[in-house]
């Protein structure tokens, strides 16, 4: 703890027998307005949600003025993160979202059921990532769980969805540079790498591309990953890992790297890839 944060603690008489849990903690800069007042604390990871209340209360009782308090983490995290979900979605006026905090391996996020649910939660998914972001953890994403991908496990091509995080946007009917909208109806969710590698065949086979978004299309028509369409796109995709095997980029490089490969039908086959 640096001087100027023990200072603060002592004028707002914080209990000192608890400056142990600042040990770690500064006092980064003191923003004050005419009505407003916005400390920030630097700190290595985020306060406990005790402390963190107790310390806003503290504040906001010793000033005469609206206190904001910040901590300023040098690494986001979400450790502890569902205590304080749990606390802020208390304020929610939408009942449900107390229960909508998912985690895939190390990610967290809101999910929603669809866009009508997503629209309904605006407002208070942006007050809770607004709380949860002045007490130094990352913003919450929000995951309309339209096409229920993530209980299947795999994107619209048959990758295993290891991060969601990678996941993105294809624009299916109408591309973006026709003007194209990320709306349900003219999109398929992709990883990143099938997403790039999508790209790559749309160039370089265009019967090939034009059949697979065929399939893209019957699954999006089905608001779910469809396993007939899957085995269609892998058949697809093998047909075109042979014919273009040997393609290189400009560079020399072969263009269907060994990720491209990689994906729940061929993940068994360790000669595949």
């Amino acid at each position: 703890m640096d001087r100027k944060l023990e200072e603060l603690l002592d004028a707002i008489k914080y209990p000192r027998e608890e400056y142990s849990s600042f040990l770690n903690v500064s006092l980064k800069r003191v923003k004050v307005s005419k009505n407003k007042m916005h400390i920030i604390l630097n700190s290595d990871k985020p306060l406990s949600l005790k402390n963190y209340l107790k310390l806003n209360e503290k504040i906001n009782s010793f000033f005469n003025v609206s206190c904001i308090l910040e901590i300023d983490t040098n690494t986001k995290t979400f450790d502890s993160i569902r205590e304080v979900y749990d606390y802020v979605t208390g304020f929610s006026t939408v009942s449900f979202l107390k229960e909508r905090l998912k985690n895939n391996y190390n990610s967290f996020y809101i999910e929603l059921n669809n866009s009508s649910e997503e629209h309904q939660c605006d407002e208070d998914i942006k007050k809770i990532n607004e709380a949860i972001t002045l007490m130094g953890y990352n913003k919450l994403e929000v995951m309309v769980n339209e096409f229920n991908i993530l209980e299947a496990g795999i994107d619209f091509m048959g990758d295993r969805i290891t991060d969601r995080r990678k996941l993105s946007f294809h624009h299916l009917i109408t591309s973006k540079k026709d003007g194209g909208k990320e709306t349900i109806e003219n999109g398929a969710i992709l990883l990143r790498d099938p997403h790039d590698y999508l790209h790559i065949i749309e160039k370089s086979d265009k019967k090939i591309y034009r059949a697979i978004r065929e399939q893209m299309i019957i699954e999006n028509m089905k608001r779910q990953i469809y396993m007939p369409s899957i085995e269609k796109i892998d058949e697809l995709l093998r047909e075109y890992e042979e014919v273009h095997s040997e393609d290189t980029t400009k560079g020399g490089y072969y263009l269907i790297k060994d990720v491209y490969r990689r994906r729940l039908l061929t993940e068994k086959d360790e000669n595949y890839y």
